[in-house]
């Protein structure tokens, strides 16, 4: 009984690596390549997607699949 109840609560691990991906690999990218061409532009895309990705891959994901 309690381990279906948690199972319903958990996540995928798919859905998971997708979250950390999203939210340490696209930033470090953005944060590189503003680096590289010395556009603050870039580096400001870099934190939002950053902030954006946390909030999606930390909040909204185990609300919409959990």
């Amino acid at each position: 009984m309690a381990e279906s109840a948690a199972r319903r609560g958990s996540v995928p691990t798919w859905l998971m690596v997708v979250a950390y991906l999203s939210a340490v690999l696209l930033p470090t990218l953005g944060l590189l390549l503003g680096m590289y061409l010395g556009y603050r532009r870039v580096l400001l895309h870099a934190f939002l997607v950053v902030g954006l990705s946390t909030i999606i891959g930390f909040v909204w994901y185990p609300m919409v699949f959990g």
